[in-house]
């Protein structure tokens, strides 16, 4: 298995309280799904993508939309 990317929010504004950290094991349909909506909803102050398909992970980590406040690292 390979890491694929972290994606750390940068907003310090954010009031509700965050998990720090959230490990997705497989970005199939269901894995990039939730760490699509763990995105938008700003629970996660980072979420760990991994899979064993690595070009495939990779893929869906640049599918992620770019938000201003948030770092993506592959």
């Amino acid at each position: 298995m390979s890491v694929l990317g972290v994606i750390r929010s940068n907003d310090q504004n954010h009031v509700r309280t965050r998990i720090p950290r959230v490990v997705i094991v497989g970005t199939g349909f269901v894995g990039s799904t939730t760490a699509y909506a763990l995105l938008l909803s700003r629970t996660a102050a980072e979420i760990v993508l991994i899979d064993r398909d690595e070009r495939r992970a990779h893929g869906h980590v640049q599918d992620l939309p770019a938000r201003g406040d948030d770092e993506v690292q592959t």
